[in-house]
């Protein structure tokens, strides 16, 4: 049972560490991580990155920037020349042609460059949240065995990366991330998951604490949103389709088979766009040096442990082994 003792202390920890993180620019989703910065660090400024004005965060965002009385922009994404120059950044920085990275990526790519164009010089963002606190929905498979959520947990810290670092540092605009500050990344991993994840209205939910300690503050409606991707919330999943049109099918095939010359197995039109960009900066994947393993959808590099390819976007595989010297 959740007591005082772990809210007080919770309480504590975040804050100090958002003084040690502070920005008074926060990217804001509306959902629970950035909703409970903002009443915390209380931000003059805030941006919310959907891809049009029917996405699920815009309405919370928008309700989170009224409380705070923030100076609050909004950036719209479904511009095709806008939309261009951001995947060209986010290819070039995170050198991949990863379809889910990518609608992922696009979102805090957008909000930091409208950050820099504003004169901002630092931006806070939630990043880590999910990954301390439970939060992905495909965590929720082990939610009835601790044993195996506890080695899941421990597998997803030793590799987490946040695309928004390397986004900030191409970029040149400063990235503050409290939930990742290391006294409260400790910390947070400290908390026992009979914490973390809890039962609501009968159903088992992740971040439970957070929930809890902060309904109070932050209101029923945002303590307890339903959990959704980042591109399902900003409406980046809507990419998926808004190719489909890019290519006819015979072009498409053509394409994908010159991509297949390279050693690359395209998935779909909107994988072959990424990675038509990604040719513009990049040699093909099979041309370049590994010293571990290769993915055997690209040809990438990557660890000889790994299942996922940051290049391609390829899940699950089984890396190809590099012959023996």
């Amino acid at each position: 049972m959740l007591t005082s003792d772990y809210c007080t202390r919770l309480k504590l920890e975040l804050e100090e560490s958002v003084k040690r993180q502070y920005s008074n620019t926060l990217l804001l989703s509306g959902g629970l991580d950035s909703t409970i910065l903002a009443w915390i660090a209380r931000p003059r400024h805030t941006l919310t990155v959907v891809w049009d004005k029917n996405s699920p965060d815009l309405r919370f965002a928008r309700e989170v920037a009224r409380r705070q009385n923030t100076i609050h922009t909004e950036v719209i994404l479904n511009s095709e020349e806008y939309l261009s120059k951001i995947f060209r950044i986010v290819i070039q920085s995170l050198k991949t042609f990863s379809p889910m990275d990518v609608r992922n990526s696009v979102v805090s790519c957008a909000g930091l460059v409208t950050a820099k164009q504003l004169g901002y010089k630092a931006v806070m963002t939630g990043d880590g949240c999910d990954e301390l606190f439970v939060g992905y929905k495909y965590l929720t498979k082990y939610f009835e065995d601790f044993e195996k959520l506890d080695i899941e947990m421990k597998r997803l810290w030793s590799i987490m990366e946040f695309s928004s670092k390397s986004l900030s540092n191409h970029l040149g605009i400063q990235l503050r991330a409290p939930f990742l500050d290391h006294q409260f990344l400790n910390y947070a991993k400290s908390i026992p998951l009979s914490q973390k994840v809890g039962k609501y209205l009968g159903k088992f939910l992740g971040k439970y604490i957070l929930r809890i300690c902060f309904l109070e503050e932050i209101g029923y409606d945002f303590a307890w949103r339903s959990k959704l991707a980042q591109e399902e919330g900003a409406g980046t999943v809507k990419l998926m389709s808004h190719f489909n049109d890019k290519y006819d099918n015979r072009d498409f095939q053509a394409k994908t088979q010159l991509a297949l010359n390279e050693g690359v197995e395209i998935s779909n039109k909107e994988q072959l766009q990424y990675y038509e960009i990604f040719r513009t900066y990049f040699c093909p994947p099979a041309n370049e040096r590994c010293i571990s393993s290769r993915c055997p959808k690209c040809k990438g590099c990557i660890p000889s442990h790994s299942s996922y390819c940051r290049v391609c976007g390829s899940f699950p595989i089984t890396p190809m082994k590099l012959p023996s010297r």
